[in-house]
């Protein structure tokens, strides 16, 4: 199975990040049976976000997005369940 990405977009310091998403690996793995690492990209354009989104598309089988503030990160989600052929979700909706 390919592996699901997590995405923060928070324009900082990304190693600060990094137990955040180690804790959230483990959530995927421990209840999901489910590899996951993070992707981050320097960016808060709806469609630069979009864009990246589409390109990583084929080498994964999800993608959640984080750190994404409403409402844009409703929108991405929306256009990008539209638009590729895996699932998309957002860290609120779990």
């Amino acid at each position: 199975m390919t592996e699901p990405v997590f995405l923060d977009w928070e324009i900082l310091d990304q190693k600060e990040h990094f137990p955040l998403w180690k804790e959230n690996q483990s959530c995927f793995k421990i209840l999901g049976g489910i590899n996951a690492f993070p992707l981050c990209i320097a960016t808060k354009k709806k469609e630069e976000i979009i864009r990246f989104v589409k390109a990583i598309e084929p080498v994964f089988g999800a993608i959640n997005i984080e750190d994404i503030e409403s409402p844009k990160v409703f929108d991405i989600i929306k256009r990008l369940q539209n638009e590729i052929s895996i699932p998309v979700f957002h860290d609120d909706q779990l």
